[in-house]
C-alpha cells in the first residue's frame, strides 16, 4: 500500500469540488488495519512538531484522536476501556506531571534501534548462485528460497527456527544470509565445506554452542574445530543462528569488522581495535550487549544492539 495514504472522509469530495481529480479506493480489513497505523504514525509524528505551539498542537491532537478513535472503532473498544488501562497504569507506574528522565549509558545510536527493526530486517540474496553449494541439502535451499520470496528476503527469524536442525544446513542458510548477493559468497562457502573434515567440524562447533553456550562455540570455531577460511566474522555468524535462541547467557551475536568498528567508537575498550580478538574479548562484548539490552530505559534483546552497532 505505498500508492497513496488514508485521509479523512469527505476529502476527496472536497478535491473534487475544488475542481480537481481524485482516484480514490476503500480499505478494509488488514489493510485497513495498516492505513491507520501509517497514519497515526504521521500524526503523532506532526503533534511531537508542534509541541511548543499551544494552537497548532491541539489540532494535530484532534487528528491524533480521530484515527485512535478508528482504531478503537475497528477494534470494538469503548472508550472506558481505554479510561480503565491510563488509570491502572498511573496507579501502578504514575504519569508524567514530573518530567521524570530515566538516564540510560546505552549510546543514542544504539538506542534508536529496537527488536521491530531486528525483525524487519530482509536480507537479500539470488538463490540460483547458491544451488550448487547447497549440493546435497537440496531441499533447504528450496526452503530457503520460497521464504526468502515470500518474505521479500531472508529474514533471521527463519534461520533461528532452524537452530534445533541439520547443522551444516544451518551453516548454509547463515553463510547465505551473511554474504552479499552478487558478491563471492557461494565460492567461500564451497571452499570452507571442501576443507578436511568441515561438516564434522561445523556439526561440533554448533553442538558445542547449542550444549555449552557461546563461549564453547568460540573454542570449537576458533580452536579445537577450526576450519580453514571459515573465521570470526562469519564464524560469529553461524554461532548465532546456532545458540541465540537456546538459554544460555550471554547469548554469541555477530562480530565482523562493521560491529568490531562500531564497538571502537561507541565502547572503546570491549575488543581490540586491531589484531586478535580472544576469548575473553568476545564474552566482554556479548555480556556488554546483554547489560545495554536490559537496560530499564530500553529493554530490548542483545541482538538489536548487534544489528545497531552494524547499522552504525
Amino acid at each position: 500500500m505505498t500508492d497513496g495514504k488514508l485521509v479523512r472522509d469527505r476529502i476527496p469530495e472536497i478535491i473534487r469540488e475544488s475542481g480537481r481529480h481524485a482516484d480514490v479506493r476503500y480499505v478494509s480489513g488488514n489493510d485497513r488495519l495498516a492505513a491507520l497505523a501509517a497514519k497515526l504514525r504521521e500524526e503523532a509524528a506532526e503533534a511531537a512538531g508542534a509541541v511548543a505551539d499551544r494552537n497548532a498542537l491541539v489540532d494535530e491532537l484532534a487528528d491524533v484522536t480521530e484515527v485512535i478513535s478508528a482504531l478503537m472503532s475497528l477494534h470494538d473498544i469503548a472508550q472506558q476501556e481505554v479510561i480503565d488501562a491510563a488509570a491502572r497504569k498511573a496507579a501502578s507506574r504514575g504519569r508524567f506531571d514530573t518530567g521524570a528522565w530515566l538516564v540510560s549509558a546505552i549510546p543514542a545510536a544504539i538506542r534508536r534501534y529496537s527488536t521491530a527493526d531486528v525483525d524487519a530486517q530482509r536480507v537479500q540474496w539470488i538463490p540460483d548462485r547458491w544451488t550448487a553449494t547447497f549440493t546435497g541439502h537440496e531441499h533447504a535451499h528450496a526452503d530457503l528460497r520460497a521464504h526468502s520470496e515470500e518474505a521479500g528476503g531472508i529474514a533471521r527469524d527463519f534461520i533461528h527456527s532452524h537452530a534445533g536442525g541439520d547443522p551444516v544446513e544451518l551453516f548454509l542458510m547463515a553463510m547465505a544470509w551473511g554474504y552479499r548477493p552478487k558478491d563471492y559468497g557461494p565460492a567461500r562457502t564451497q571452499a570452507v565445506l571442501r576443507a578436511d573434515g568441515a561438516e564434522e567440524k561445523i556439526a561440533a562447533i554448533v553442538q558445542a554452542t547449542r550444549d555449552d553456550g557461546a563461549a564453547a562455540g568460540w573454542r570449537a570455531l576458533l580452536v579445537t574445530h577450526k576450519i580453514t577460511g571459515f573465521n570470526m566474522a562469519f564464524g560469529t555468524k553461524l554461532l548465532y543462528f546456532a545458540g541465540y535462541t537456546t538459554e544460555h547467557r550471554p547469548r554469541p551475536l555477530v562480530l565482523d569488522a562493521r560491529v568490531r568498528a562500531a564497538l571502537q567508537n561507541l565502547a572503546p575498550g570491549t575488543v581490540p581495535a586491531r589484531g586478535l580478538v580472544r576469548e575473553a574479548d568476545y564474552i566482554r562484548y556479548l555480556n556488554l550487549a546483554e547489560e545495554w539490552a536490559s537496560d530499564p530505559a530500553w529493554q530490548q534483546a542483545p541482538d538489536v544492539v548487534e544489528f545497531g552497532l552494524f547499522a552504525g
